[in-house]
C-alpha cells in the first residue's frame, strides 16, 4: 500500500530511526526513514515525499551436500562391486555473509479538483548494493575421487535406499592420499539492483458511474559487477557419513585449520559479470454503473494490457591454462591469501565429526595477489551465450462483473478473458533462436454471501483460475553451478497452471473484536511444475541439468480455521490453522511425486496486549514439511519449521513511540533433506533484534 497525501493528517512529518543487531555476524546496523506530506488550504492538491535508508548485515552457517543424478560403481576393499549407485558430488561446511545497503525514495502527488475527479501520480525509486562472501570447505566423493581413472577404493561403504529403487552412498572412506580430496571455494560477489516505478491513476465518480484509468511503467536493472570464485585444493583421503540431520567428514591426511593444507590454485576458478533488465509497461481502464430496480446493483467492466520484456546477459571469465602465468599461479595456495580462521560455525547443527572451523580467504589479500595476473590475461572473458535469455510477454484481458444484493443475499459473478503471448529467445549451438506461443483463457467466477444474522455469515465461491510459469522457469538458458559444475535451465514449453476451485465458509462474530471462522476448499489443478535433473550433452560434455517440467496435475482439498478472541483489558489472541491434503498422480512407474511447495499443516498464532501507551505481541509460526525437485532418485524435502517472534512498543506521548523487535527467538534451524532422509542442507540464520524510535509531528 502506498500512502497518499489526503489519507494523512494535514502537513504531517514522520521520522524513524532504528538500530538492528544480527546475532550470527555480531553486527549493529542503522536504519532511518523520513516521510512528509502537505496539502493546500483548499484540499485540492497534496504532495508526499518519503526517504528510506537501510543497512543490513546477515550471516548464515550451513552444512551442505550437493546431490546429482550421477551413477557410480563402488568397489570396496574386498573387491566387491556395487553398480548404479548415486553418490553426492560433494559436501561442505559453509559460511555465507552479506552486507546490503538500500535507498528508497517515494514521491506521490494527489490532485482533487472537484468532488468527482481525482488523479494520483506515484514514483518509487530504489537502489540496493550488496557485498557477498560465501566460503565452503568441501569434500568431493562424486565430484573428484570417484571420477579418477581407475576409480578409488571405498573402504567400509554404507548404502541407503532411494525412491527409484537404486542405492545411494551414505558413507565410507575414499582412498588415495595423493589425489584431490579437499577444496575451499571462496566466492566474492558485488551485486546491485536499481528500479524505478511510474504510475498514474485517474478516477471519476458521480452518483451512478465510476470511471477508472491507470497506466505506468516499471524498470529494473540488476546484476553483478564481479562474482569471483577462488578454488584451492589439497590431496587427502576423506571419510564421510550422512544420516538424518548429520553431515560429518574427516580429512585423513590434512588439517583444515592449516592454510598450507591446500597448496594448489584450481583452474576451476572463475568470474561472472551479469546484467538483467526488466521493463514492464501497463494500462487499464474500468467502468462501473450503479443500477436501480434490477437484480444487479452494479455492473463493472474493464480491459487491461501489459507488455513485459526481461533479458539476461553474462560474461564468463575462466582461467587460461595456456597463459605463461599459469605455471606460477597454479602453485599459489591458500596460505598466500589466508589471514586466519573462520569464526566457530554450526552451533545448533554440528555433530562430533562436523567441520566447524577452517582456514579461509581474505578478500583483500586475494585481490592483491591475483588481480594483476587476471588483468594480464590469466582470466579470459567471453560472452556466455548459454546464460542469455530474453522473454517478451504480452497480456491482454477483459472482464465483466455484476454485483447483486437481494435481502440477506449479496455477492458478485463475472467472467474474465485473458490472452497471453510469449516469445522466448536463447542460444542453441551458438545461434539465436526464438520460440513463440500464445493461449487464451476464460475464467468465470461467482461469490455469494448470506447474512444469516448480524453476527453469523455464510460464504461460498466457485471459479476457474490460471497462473503462468515464472520467467526463470520459462527461460531457455543454462546456468552452471560454480561449485559442483552441475547445471540448471528453464523450459519454454511449460504450460500454465489452470485450476477449478470452490470453497464454503462460515464466520461467527461472537463478541467485540472476536471471530471464529471455518472454510472448506477444494481445487483441481491441470498441471504443476516440478524440477528434475537429467544428463544432457552441452558442448560435447555430459552434465546433470536440472529443469522444470509439467506434471500431470493434482487435487487439493483442505480446511482453514481462524479464531480471534478479545479476552478483555487489552489482552487477546489471534490464530489460524490450514490443513491441506494434496493428491498427485504418479509421474512414472517407479515413485510417487509429492506436490512441490505444499505443506499439510500451517499455524499462525499471536498473543497480545494493547492499551493507549503499551503494545506487546508474541507470535508463533509453524509449517509442516514440504517437497521440491527430484535428485538422486528421490524428491527433496524441507523439514517442518517453527519460529517465535516478539514485538513491544511504548508511546510516552502522542507524537513519539519506542519499539523493540526480536526475530527467531529460539534460533531455529532450517533442514533440507530427501524424502529418504538424506541430508542436503542444515542452515542457521541466527536471531535478530531491533530497537527504534518513531516521531510524528
Amino acid at each position: 500500500y502506498t500512502h497518499k497525501p489526503f489519507d494523512m493528517e494535514e502537513n504531517n512529518l514522520r521520522f524513524m530511526l532504528e538500530e538492528q543487531y544480527s546475532e550470527l555476524p555480531d553486527i549493529y546496523d542503522p536504519q532511518a526513514s523520513l516521510l512528509g506530506s502537505w496539502q493546500n488550504s483548499e484540499q485540492t492538491f497534496g504532495a508526499l515525499v518519503s526517504l528510506n535508508w537501510q543497512n543490513t548485515s546477515t550471516r548464515r552457517d550451513g552444512l551442505e551436500t550437493f546431490p546429482d543424478n550421477s551413477l557410480h560403481s563402488i568397489e570396496d576393499d574386498e573387491g566387491n562391486i556395487t553398480d548404479d549407485v548415486y553418490v553426492i558430488w560433494g559436501g561442505g561446511s559453509a559460511i555465507f555473509q552479506q552486507q546490503r545497503e538500500r535507498d528508497t525514495s517515494n514521491i506521490t502527488v494527489q490532485w482533487h479538483p472537484t468532488e468527482n475527479w481525482q488523479a494520483v501520480f506515484n514514483y518509487v525509486g530504489s537502489s540496493m548494493d550488496m557485498k557477498i562472501s560465501n566460503q565452503n570447505y568441501l569434500f568431493m566423493p562424486g565430484g573428484f575421487k570417484l571420477r579418477e581413472d581407475p576409480s578409488v577404493i571405498v573402504s567400509n561403504p554404507r548404502f541407503g535406499a532411494t525412491g527409484d529403487g537404486r542405492k545411494i552412498l551414505l558413507g565410507g572412506t575414499l582412498n588415495n592420499a595423493t589425489s584431490a580430496g579437499a577444496a575451499l571455494d571462496a566466492i566474492f560477489r558485488s551485486a546491485y539492483v536499481d528500479s524505478n516505478v511510474y504510475d498514474l491513476d485517474i478516477e471519476y465518480n458521480n452518483d451512478n458511474v465510476m470511471v477508472h484509468a491507470q497506466l505506468g511503467n516499471t524498470y529494473a536493472d540488476g546484476g553483478t559487477n564481479q562474482d569471483q570464485l577462488y578454488r584451492f585444493i589439497g590431496n587427502t583421503r576423506e571419510r564421510f557419513s550422512l544420516s538424518g540431520n548429520t553431515i560429518e567428514v574427516e580429512y585423513l591426511d590434512l588439517d583444515p585449520q592449516n592454510a598450507n593444507s591446500l597448496p594448489y590454485f584450481s583452474s576451476d576458478s572463475r568470474d561472472w559479470i551479469r546484467n538483467m533488465e526488466d521493463n514492464e509497461t501497463y494500462a487499464q481502464t474500468d467502468i462501473q454503473w450503479a443500477l436501480d430496480q434490477s437484480f444487479f446493483s452494479a455492473v463493472k467492466t474493464g480491459i487491461k494490457w501489459r507488455d513485459q520484456i526481461i533479458e539476461n546477459n553474462r560474461y564468463a571469465g575462466s582461467i587460461d591454462k595456456s597463459h605463461p602465468l599459469w605455471a606460477i599461479f597454479s602453485q599459489t595456495g591458500l596460505a598466500s591469501v589466508s589471514t586466519g580462521l573462520t569464526p566457530e560455525l554450526h552451533e545448533q547443527t554440528a555433530s562430533s565429526k562436523s567441520l566447524t572451523r577452517f582456514a579461509w580467504v581474505n578478500e583483500a589479500s586475494a585481490n592483491k595477489i591475483f588481480a594483476s595476473a587476471f588483468d594480464q590475461g590469466l582470466m579470459r572473458y567471453r560472452y556466455d551465450t548459454d546464460a542469455f535469455y530474453r522473454i517478451n510477454e504480452t497480456i491482454g484481458a477483459a472482464y465483466i462483473k455484476g454485483e447483486f444484493q437481494q435481502d440477506s443475499w449479496h455477492g458478485n459473478l463475472g467472467v474474465r478473458a485473458v490472452n497471453t503471448q510469449q516469445i522466448s529467445t536463447a542460444y542453441e549451438e551458438q545461434q539465436s533462436h526464438s520460440q513463440a506461443r500464445h493461449y487464451n483463457d476464460y475464467l468465470p467466477s461467482v461469490n455469494v454471501v448470506y447474512d444469516y444474522r448480524d453476527d453469523l455469515i455464510f460464504r461460498g465461491s466457485l471459479s476457474r483460475a490460471m497462473a503462468r510459469p515464472t520467467f526463470q522457469n520459462l527461460s531457455s538458458n543454462i546456468v552452471i553451478d560454480g561449485t559442483s559444475g552441475n547445471a540448471s535451465g528453464g523450459n519454454p514449453d511449460l504450460q500454465p497452471f489452470r485450476s477449478r476451485q470452490g470453497d464454503f465458509g462460515v464466520e461467527w462474530y461472537f463478541d467485540s473484536a472476536s471471530l471464529f471462522s471455518a472454510t472448506a476448499f477444494y481445487k483441481t489443478i491441470s498441471t504443476f511444475v516440478y524440477n528434475k535433473a537429467m544428463e544432457e550433452n552441452l558442448d560435447g560434455k555430459m552434465l546433470n541439468v536440472s529443469r522444470p517440467y509439467n506434471a500431470e496435475g493434482a487435487k487439493i482439498s483442505g480446511l482453514e480455521l481462524q479464531w480471534q478472541q478479545n479476552i478483555g483489558k487489552g489482552v487477546g489472541f489471534s490464530s489460524n490453522y490450514t490443513f491441506t491434503q494434496a493428491r498427485v498422480a504418479s509421474q512414472d512407474k517407479r515413485q510417487v511425486l509429492k506436490l512441490p511447495g505444499n505443506s499439510r499443516d500451517q499455524i499462525n498464532a499471536s498473543l497480545y496486549y494493547e492499551d493507549l501507551q503499551y503494545s506487546l505481541r508474541l507470535s508463533y509460526n509453524y509449517r509442516s514439511k514440504s517437497f521440491g525437485e527430484v535428485l538422486s532418485g528421490t524428491q527433496d524435502e524441507t523439514s517442518a519449521y517453527q519460529q517465535w517472534d516478539f514485538t513491544a512498543a511504548w508511546s510516552p506521548a502522542a507524537f513519539a513511540s519506542l519499539y523493540f523487535e526480536a526475530i527467531n527467538l529460539t534460533n531455529e534451524v532450517i533442514y533440507y533433506r530427501t524424502a529418504n532422509d538424506i541430508p542436503q542442507g542444515l542452515y542457521e540464520n541466527g536471531r535478530r533484534f531491533a530497537t527504534g524510535l518513531r516521531l510524528r509531528f
